[in-house]
């Protein structure tokens, strides 16, 4: 089927940049626009516009998540299969909409992106909501996983699947006009992109910090990403500067807007997130390490979750296990800041690698997926 005569259903979260989910949505339903598929988004109540796609808001909120989400997905089905009655395909781009999906496919092929953690959360609950959920999942045309690491976490609820891997692609573009990494001068910093939990592994990241500053006495670290989802975990955190002193050298700012973002990569150093995977929360992708890639930046992080389909070891960044950074992680930072040379080479294959990694390219891997759902 000639794309340009394709219909697509898209079920989306907040089409937010601020989280993952969001980022996700935006990206593809933008790239999928660019082939001249045509696209019907159906979006949580809370979701802002997305300028040049129309959508269409009532689904129950994911970020932060609403409580009955079943029972109310339940409830919005006849609405949805009216809004994509002409759809030939209905993928649902988070998991906690996959039995909307489901329900309303009608005999449609229907496709399910699977990004990490709510897989395990989706599939995992014993009694009615899990059973929906993995019947949803068995029944897709394919269940799209971001990574191997996900796609094995899949697979230990229904060995029998159809899955595939489809990594996420990146927004080349954003990063186009930030200064190359020769011409900056910059204050030793790491930066952090994530939001303030345990998954992304703050706290190791702070201790270290600490331990590095005895030998680079200046260095300063910044934190980006959301501090409200765990308080908990950021008080601890917040303790730890505390107790290390740290409060002139680790920042954490909290959401901030785009420009302010890209000002902070701009002026980094080291990109870190020495992410974790702590119970059934794990790190499904990875994708700001790409985006540290197009800022030029040399990439410290752990092989936990689905990192390494991202990160190169030795290649693009340095991966560390993740169960052993109380000495690894210092001493990386350290070399890193130290050795200008084997920064420069990781930062230059970083940033070859992420070119290469566009989210148009992506996007043409759905529609030939699409394409044989239809044929199936």
């Amino acid at each position: 089927m000639n794309s340009q005569h394709m219909k697509i259903g898209l079920l989306v979260a907040d089409c937010s940049p601020h989280h993952g989910w969001g980022q996700y949505c935006i990206n593809l339903a933008r790239s999928l626009a660019r082939t001249g598929v045509q696209i019907r988004l159906v979006a949580a109540e809370n979701s802002p516009d997305l300028p040049g796609i129309s959508l269409r808001r009532g689904l129950p909120n994911l970020v932060p998540r609403e409580r009955g989400l079943p029972l109310r997905l339940w409830f919005a089905r006849h609405w949805v299969q009216k809004t994509l009655r002409d759809c030939q395909v209905i993928h649902s781009l988070v998991e906690p909409y996959a039995a909307l999906a489901a329900w309303c496919a009608g005999g449609r092929p229907y496709f399910i992106t699977g990004h990490g953690s709510y897989v395990n959360a989706s599939l995992k609950p014993s009694g009615l909501r899990g059973r929906l959920y993995r019947q949803a999942f068995s029944g897709s045309a394919g269940v799209i996983c971001v990574s191997q690491f996900t796609e094995t976490q899949l697979r230990k609820w229904l060995p029998n699947a159809a899955s595939m891997v489809i990594g996420n692609g990146v927004n080349v573009e954003r990063f186009a006009h930030l200064p190359q990494a020769s011409n900056r001068k910059r204050i030793p910093t790491v930066l952090a992109v994530g939001a303030v939990k345990p998954r992304k592994g703050i706290l190791p990241l702070v201790e270290a910090i600490a331990l590095a500053r005895e030998s680079i006495p200046d260095l300063r670290c910044v934190v980006v990403g959301e501090t409200s989802s765990n308080p908990a975990y950021v008080a601890q955190v917040r303790s730890c500067i505390e107790t290390h002193a740290l409060g002139d050298a680790v920042q954490l700012l909290g959401t901030v807007d785009e420009a302010t973002l890209l000002a902070h990569y701009a002026a980094a150093t080291v990109f870190c997130l020495p992410t974790l995977q702590y119970q059934d929360d794990f790190e499904g992708y990875g994708q700001v390490y790409l985006e540290a890639g197009l800022a030029g930046l040399p990439v410290i992080a752990t092989d936990a979750g689905g990192v390494s389909d991202v990160v190169q070891d030795g290649e693009t960044g340095i991966l560390l296990p993740a169960a052993d950074l109380s000495q690894r992680l210092p001493v990386a930072i350290v070399q890193l800041i130290q050795d200008e040379t084997r920064a420069s080479t990781l930062a230059a294959a970083g940033r070859a690698r992420a070119s290469s990694l566009s989210w148009d390219h992506v996007a043409q891997q759905y529609l030939q997926l699409y394409e044989r759902g239809l044929t199936h």
